[in-house]
């Protein structure tokens, strides 16, 4: 079993528990820290119609997100 199988499963396990309780304006934004490869936060998008950001430390995951349609934010320059 690999990873991407289980993140696909807790998604599906999480958008089901979500669904009854979560009310979200269409169009909606919803930001994951922490996103990894970002597969929990598409299945999210996929499920409530929201668009979604990824903030993780790895680009290599940054990217595979990307991939899912999750871009990360915009670089914040500093003062």
């Amino acid at each position: 079993r690999t990873v991407r199988a289980e993140q696909e499963d807790y998604a599906a396990q999480l958008a089901r528990f979500l669904r009854p309780v979560l009310r979200l304006p269409p169009q909606g934004r919803m930001l994951d820290i922490g996103g990894s490869t970002g597969v929990v936060s598409a299945r999210l998008v996929q499920e409530f119609g929201v668009r979604g950001t990824i903030i993780d430390p790895a680009p290599s995951e940054l990217q595979c997100a990307r991939h899912l349609g999750l871009p990360p934010p915009a670089p914040i320059s500093p003062l």
